[in-house]
């Protein structure tokens, strides 16, 4: 080597050296300061823009500094974590059904994610009233009258609207409002809470189980709960209004009711009941479908998977990706009783309470849950949808046993990456997916560093480091209900301290195209066309796969799409059925 190539190569080794104090530094900042994680990442992605200059592909780290790795991810898992003893946060916790707390002033002090939902609001807002019926206006100012006066205590029951809401049959919600005094807070606050409980899987089964209902006259009742219109129910049964009369009068006679308000009022009490026995799972996350049932793959490995939908619906599995999709908006599951599918819906390996088995990579894992799950439930060309990464596992697990998946819907970007497509990630997604493929062994640290940094500033600080890059992205955040559900989701991926996470990030390595091209099915892949993770050439190209892919491009939105065109998910699931 000449004396020039031995200085260029002693300038790399002294610029890495440098770097890599710099990545210490910053980790140790990052476990106290949570805008030390940027300058992390950025660190991260110079030290790996060096990695070529050992021609092996793979960043190489000293033994010193990996014991130093080591210290931070145990301080990171440690229990030295800011913990929130808001009274007010420790009240919605309390609340089974939709719920914020206001003060005096109409501003919101804390929320719970069915409240984002219902009401429209988010911690910080100004209450314009817009969820409740103009007739209780009035009520809603006295009260808040009071609190600000210190005023006796006082509850009103009012009446809600919801301004999304354009099915004119749609019933009426109740909800709560009181005063309440709270430690810390120097003013009454307003608690207000949904009377309406949430009709659940295990409510089906107490209603037909209590009168000997059939599960058609078990499905009309849950109908009934839902919508409060006969009619209704025949337009998503699609049968005459003289059949569901027919059904309705035998749920009548077999419960006992003398007419619908006796109806709605024992329905009522046993959602609230089956709402109380379902048992919440460890952790801060509870299963959103709340009819989580448990499968034990053969390497001993519990698979959970929940259900939407009818239960006399065709059954379709709906696949998450990483972090996100999992929790399903209302527009969709709404539109599961019109399209008459019962989606299944299973946890991934490392995500809410599925576990890793850690004797398979992470794609033979994923693929052999999905096996696994489909075999599990007798089901024989199952059709099926995933997002991102999922849609990928999806086409492997087709591979391997094409007569029991069938044809398959793929949503977002998906399939293996090239170097030119990480370099036009953002810093964060760039960052990780170079770890994953250059220093796995680094995952699982800076993952740790992460999750400590979403316990101590909430969900939304992972969620705008995804998806706030994008104008299109950013737009879709800032709706309440997407705002819920990725909150939902974020505290799935936590519950085992991000393995899933980390994991996932080794599937961007799995190719799906030559699986695509082995099949003779017609498959769909549906994207918003300002995904942030493709780009124009790679659109025209069609990433490799097989034409027998439809393409179907969504103007006016990103990888968020799900959230932002449920429509287009609901048209994606019917196309799947024809």
């Amino acid at each position: 080597m000449t004396g020039r190539g031995n200085e260029a190569l002693e300038g790399e080794r002294a610029a890495a050296a440098r770097n890599d104090v710099e990545l210490i530094g910053h980790s140790y900042r990052t476990l106290v300061d949570g805008t030390a994680f940027d300058d992390l990442v950025a660190a991260w992605n110079r030290r790996i823009g060096s990695v070529d200059s050992r021609g092996d592909g793979q960043l190489h780290l000293d033994a010193a500094m990996l014991d130093q790795f080591a210290e931070v991810g145990r301080l990171a898992t440690s229990a030295l974590q800011v913990v929130d003893n808001d009274p007010a946060d420790e009240l919605l916790a309390r609340c089974v059904t939709a719920a914020m707390v206001q003060n005096s002033d109409g501003r919101v002090v804390a929320i719970n994610p069915g409240g984002r939902l219902s009401f429209g609001l988010q911690t910080g807002d100004i209450d314009a009233g817009a969820w409740l019926a103009p007739v209780h206006v009035a009520a809603l100012r006295q009260l808040r009258a009071q609190a600000g006066e210190r005023g006796n205590s006082d509850r009103r029951v009012v009446e809600c609207v919801d301004p999304t809401e354009t099915d004119a049959d749609h019933k009426m919600q109740l909800a709560e409002v009181r005063l309440v005094t709270l430690l810390g807070y120097p003013q009454p606050l307003l608690l207000i809470r949904s009377l309406e409980f949430q009709w659940l899987e295990t409510t089906s089964d107490l209603v037909e189980q209590s009168w000997g209902l059939t599960e058609a006259e078990g499905e009309i009742a849950r109908l009934f709960y839902r919508h409060r219109s006969l009619q209704r129910i025949a337009e998503l049964r699609a049968v005459s209004i003289q059949t569901i009369q027919t059904q309705f009068k035998a749920v009548l006679a077999k419960t006992g009711c003398r007419g619908q308000v006796e109806l709605i009022r024992v329905l009522t009490a046993l959602c609230i009941q089956s709402g109380i026995d379902a048992e919440p799972f460890e952790g801060e996350w509870v299963n959103p479908y709340r009819n989580e049932q448990r499968l034990v793959r053969s390497g001993g490995c519990a698979l959970r998977y929940s259900f939407a939908g009818p239960k006399d619906g065709r059954p379709m599995l709906w696949v998450h990706g990483p972090v996100f999709n999992y929790s399903l908006p209302r527009a969709v599951i709404d539109a599961l009783d019109r399209l008459r599918v019962r989606l299944i819906i299973p946890c991934r390996p490392g995500y809410g309470s599925s576990e890793i088995d850690r004797s398979l990579s992470a794609e033979e894992d994923n693929i052999d849950a999905l096996l696994s799950l489909v075999r599990h439930l007798g089901l024989q060309d199952c059709p099926a949808i995933g997002t991102t990464s999922a849609a990928t596992m999806l086409i492997l697990a087709r591979d391997r046993a094409p007569h029991l998946l069938g044809r398959l819907g793929f949503v977002s970007a998906f399939g293996k990456m090239d170097e030119s497509e990480v370099r036009r990630l953002t810093p964060v997604h760039r960052a990780f997916f170079r770890l994953a493929t250059t220093a796995p062994q680094m995952l699982n640290y800076m993952t740790a560093l992460a999750l400590r940094l979403v316990r101590r500033h909430g969900p939304d600080w992972y969620i705008e480091r995804a998806h706030g890059y994008n104008p299109r992205n950013a737009e879709a955040l800032r709706a309440p209900e997407t705002q819920a559900l990725l909150r939902t989701d974020t505290r799935a991926m936590m519950l085992q301290n991000g393995a899933g996470f980390a994991r996932d990030r080794m599937l961007v390595l799995s190719d799906p195209a030559p699986a695509l091209a082995r099949s003779d099915q017609i498959d769909i892949w549906l994207y918003g066309k300002e995904d942030s993770h493709l780009h124009d050439r790679d659109l025209t190209n069609r990433r490799g796969l097989s034409e027998r892919v439809t393409i179907d491009t969504v103007a006016d939105a990103s990888e968020l799409l799900l959230y932002q065109r449920p429509d287009r998910i609901c048209d994606l699931i019917a196309a799947l059925l024809d």
